[in-house]
């Protein structure tokens, strides 16, 4: 009998292997940055500390659930990933005088808005569980001024949805295009992942594009787009580093070792995607004669 070909498997250890190379890498070209240039006291070394943090954990996420074969879910932690790192490049690619406002901004007027949010929730679900009263005193405090933080100031319902607006995803890729090229791209990883957040049409018509390829042309589809995810985690966590270094006015201790990483991460994807590529040629193909 011949092997079932939605059976076959694509070797993406080399690849995984080349990720965790890289990314372990980064990592510690950050670690040294902190340590050899940062003022530990600063408020913007603190919260740049937590975010790549947060950033690093996201990478580890992500990564543990590809190996586990799971991509869309590892998609939808990959956006929260994109949100850390757009954050950690909008306050390291700032004006130096216009950092210490930031961090302010980040955690007084966005931190606020959050506090008010969850107010109000606490607010529907303390009735909800009015009779459970375990229940009942965790949303009871959480509605209570002392739960929310002390601010500078008050900032009107305008005020904080312009502040919102000013630090969401979208509209920091722009204000970073500009002088961040490439930064548009991570566009298109962050709308497929938002499909798949909020379950809406997109993400069941990614589901059912899976469901009817062809067993050959779907081991190939799952494989390239395994490389694409650990390209955007490589890269991501390269262009943040890369920010870090230029907002410390700092240097990486070897940073012909990271490029080569990258370098060698891309190496061994390409195989794999031109395969894919190729397979879709014919489609593509029908597609421009459809069009002339």
């Amino acid at each position: 009998m011949p092997p079932d070909p939605s059976q076959a498997k694509i070797n993406l250890v080399p690849v995984q292997d080349a990720l965790l190379a890289a990314s372990s890498a980064i990592r510690d070209e950050v670690q040294r940055l902190f340590e050899a240039h940062a003022d530990p006291d600063a408020p913007a070394t603190t919260t740049l500390r937590q975010l790549f943090w947060y950033l690093s954990s996201r990478t580890q996420a992500v990564t543990f659930l590809v190996s586990w074969d799971y991509p869309w879910d590892a998609e939808i932690i990959l956006r929260s990933f994109y949100e850390t790192g757009a954050k950690i490049i909008f306050i390291c690619r700032a004006a130096p005088d216009q950092v210490a406002a930031l961090i302010d901004e980040y955690w007084d007027a966005l931190g606020s808005a959050g506090d008010i949010r969850r107010t109000r929730k606490a607010e529907f679900a303390e009735g909800l569980f009015k009779d459970k009263a375990d229940s009942a005193r965790i949303f009871s405090t959480l509605r209570k001024p002392a739960a929310s933080r002390t601010t500078s100031r008050t900032y009107s319902k305008a005020e904080r949805k312009a502040i919102a607006q000013k630090w969401s995803f979208s509209e920091i890729i722009e204000s970073l295009d500009q002088d961040f090229p490439g930064a548009k791209s991570l566009l298109h990883g962050y709308g497929l992942a938002s499909h798949l957040l909020h379950a809406d049409p997109g993400a069941l018509e990614l589901m059912m594009d899976r469901a009817l390829r062809e067993p050959s042309e779907l081991v190939l589809l799952r494989a390239t787009h395994v490389c694409r995810i650990f390209s955007d985690l490589a890269w991501l966590n390269y262009w943040c580093a890369a920010s870090l270094k230029k907002h410390l006015n700092g240097k990486f201790q070897d940073g012909a070792r990271l490029k080569a990483l990258l370098e060698e991460l891309e190496k061994r994807s390409k195989p794999i995607q031109e395969r894919f590529a190729r397979s879709q040629d014919e489609f593509y193909q029908k597609q421009s004669d459809v069009g002339c």
